[in-house]
């Protein structure tokens, strides 16, 4: 009689050996460190891009805020010697909704511009430096204010915003 079982020594006999389940593993654990290396650099460059991203958006905040105040400045026109303030690191210019004794300040102090209206105070931080100055012209005078920021990153953005009304006169700080 015959046994049931199957010989080991027969050549067709499908399956895997011991060395081809070690190559096979090996094979599997390059490729998965080789994904799990993607998958890496993949958020590494999410979050740059995620950082970046964030930064414009504040940026364009920025922007939107101090066109959005510059706009509200209604200095009338027959105001002999109205002024924008102008000093080191800040600006004030009156006038704000045609009030006289209302303005709006732009300061930056320790990597923060903050836009105050006197009744709401806005601040962006994230900037190694910024320049405030008055947008003139030689025929109308002050137009404006401008703004020159750098990101810490050594990007220089600079940023024009016009009054809503007429040019006026800038008077330096004493």
């Amino acid at each position: 009689m015959r046994g049931n079982g199957r010989s080991t020594s027969r050549k067709t006999e499908s399956g895997s050996t011991l060395l081809e389940a070690i190559v096979a593993l090996a094979i599997i654990s390059i490729l998965g460190i080789g994904a799990w290396n993607a998958v890496g650099a993949a958020i590494r460059i999410s979050g740059k891009i995620n950082e970046k991203t964030m930064e414009n958006a504040r940026i364009l905040q920025l922007d939107d805020a101090l066109r959005g105040l510059a706009a509200r400045i209604r200095a009338p026109f027959w105001v002999p010697g109205h002024a924008v303030t102008v000093e080191a690191g800040s600006a004030r210019v009156p006038y704000l909704d045609g009030d006289p004794d209302k303005a709006f300040t732009i300061s930056f102090l320790d990597g923060v511009v903050t836009l105050d209206d006197g009744g709401r105070v806005m601040r962006f931080s994230g900037f190694s430096r910024a320049v405030i100055s008055a947008a003139e012209d030689k025929e109308s005078g002050v137009y404006g204010l401008t703004l020159e920021l750098s990101t810490k990153d050594g990007r220089t953005i600079a940023m024009t915003a016009r009054f809503g009304s007429m040019p006026i006169q800038k008077k330096e700080a004493s």
